[in-house]
């Protein structure tokens, strides 16, 4: 069951890059000429009138033109996407680096006033078709608008983020897998002006695809253990912990909205089915604390010589440990996945911490607290 939940990466990711960050492209499209940035509502009605440019869907007020209308007349532009801007974003979605994916340019959308929610457009064919293709990264461009918040959504997890925020004054980018769905409210006012790229991998000998993993018999080998602990109530034990592969922060919002990468998969998965099974999630940061006792060795005048030449004579090679070492556990703000503080009694010992399941890459320092999630029996 853990095979599915060793991607540590996320399935959207978002980003926001300020104009003295983000090169202005210098855009040119054929049959309208140079379009300046931030997008001024003259060059945005001139858009939607150019020639190359067609009405996507009739009547959605979204209009694109295809990539070999676009221009860059400034040459950093494609550097910057294919070098800076695009690896973090693959970088952000993978969690580990990667130099074997390119971006290609597929259109230009404009997004206008009074559009009706949409999945954000892309070319199915791609999805289908060529197994290099992985995902699409859409580069909002500088133009001032209100609405249009953007809603990814794949395996039970949401993302939502509000781009209208200094769109005028920054280029903002989101990426996603294919699989993922992607949709788009109304925008209220304003233009809003996007470039798509489609993501293309090319693995090097003994790299993996990107791409999501394939959660549904997962899901399913997960239902079928927690149907068989309610079943078994009688013998199952009364919790059972597993430890997270990432480390957070004591705060007092913490949540499941907190977790990231493969945590916060683990929790999509197990919120429905603990709703649906009557079980309990919970939350909370374990301190696994090692108190030990060490002692020196030394006859007694090597003693005495050693006091004379210093007060503090003893080094840390000097210690030697003495017996067995104690380890304690101890819970800290158990809470739900909504972050709302539970009051439970539970006592979890050092061999509780040391059975759960964690992902096999990593390993929990002594000296760190980590946190945990706990199922309960309802």
């Amino acid at each position: 069951m853990s095979e599915g939940f060793t991607f540590d990466g996320e399935f959207a990711v978002s980003a926001h890059y300020a104009m003295d960050v983000a090169p202005n492209p210098c855009l040119e499209l054929d049959g309208l000429g140079t379009v300046g940035l931030p997008l001024s509502d003259r060059d945005a009605r001139a858009f939607m009138s150019c020639e190359f440019v067609h009405n996507r869907d009739n009547g959605t007020a979204i209009w694109e033109i295809p990539a070999e209308k676009i221009h860059f007349d400034n040459p950093t532009w494609e550097k910057w996407i294919q070098n800076t801007a695009g690896p973090a974003a693959v970088l952000a979605l993978t969690a580990s680096k990667t130099k074997s994916v390119v971006f290609s340019l597929k259109r230009l959308v404009l997004y206008a006033p009074g559009s009706r929610s949409s999945r954000v457009p892309y070319d199915s064919a791609i999805e289908v078709s060529a197994n290099t293709s992985v995902g699409h990264l859409m580069v909002m461009l500088p133009s001032r608008h209100e609405g249009g918040k953007s809603q990814l959504r794949h395996a039970g997890r949401v993302k939502t983020w509000d781009l209208a925020q200094e769109s005028g004054r920054r280029t903002s980018i989101v990426a996603a897998y294919w699989g993922v769905n992607h949709t788009q409210s109304s925008l209220v006012s304003g233009y809003r002006l996007a470039l798509v790229y489609e993501m293309i991998h090319h693995p090097k000998p003994g790299e993996d695809r990107l791409g999501l993993p394939q959660m549904n018999v997962v899901h399913r080998n997960l239902h079928n253990i927690l149907r068989s602990w309610k079943d078994h109530a009688d013998a199952a034990p009364q919790f059972l912990l597993c430890l997270l592969k990432h480390q957070y922060f004591k705060i007092p919002t913490f949540s499941a909205e907190s977790l990231t990468g493969s945590d916060a998969a683990i929790a999509a998965h197990l919120r429905p089915l603990a709703r649906q099974l009557g079980f309990r999630v919970l939350l909370a940061h374990i301190d696994f604390i090692v108190t030990g006792s060490a002692c020196v060795n030394e006859d007694e005048d090597e003693e005495y010589e050693r006091y004379d030449e210093d007060e503090n004579y003893y080094d840390e090679g000097d210690f030697e440990d003495y017996g067995e070492p104690y380890e304690a556990v101890e819970l800290r703000r158990i809470v739900n996945l909504g972050g709302i503080p539970v009051d439970v009694d539970l006592d979890v010992e050092p061999e509780d911490v040391s059975k759960a399941p964690a992902n096999p890459e990593y390993q929990r320092p002594l000296d760190q607290p980590c946190t945990s999630k706990v199922g309960l029996r309802g």
